[in-house]
């Protein structure tokens, strides 16, 4: 076990040695984006959009409950002599 995650290691070492650094990057460019792809502190910006969406039908369906209990349509009526079965 311990083997493998040495040479697991040292492959990596190894690949990071070859490939090297891409300086392509100029430091403008740099600190212009430093959290490219993020939209806040710990989600991208399809994750916030996915809180936002499941947020949102939450809300929906609330307030789709919150209607029927205002209109008084989510039981049968209390008003009915006969016993009425559900």
């Amino acid at each position: 076990m311990f083997i493998q995650f040495l040479a697991k290691t040292a492959t990596c070492c190894l690949l990071l040695v070859t490939v090297g650094c891409d300086s392509s990057y100029s430091t403008e460019a740099i600190l212009a984006d430093l959290s490219p792809g993020m939209k806040t502190l710990s989600e991208t910006h399809a994750e916030y959009a996915a809180g936002v969406a499941v947020t949102n039908n939450n809300n929906k369906r609330m307030l789709d409950a919150d209607w029927r209990n205002i209109l008084l349509l989510d039981h049968a009526s209390t008003l009915s002599v006969a016993p009425v079965g559900r």
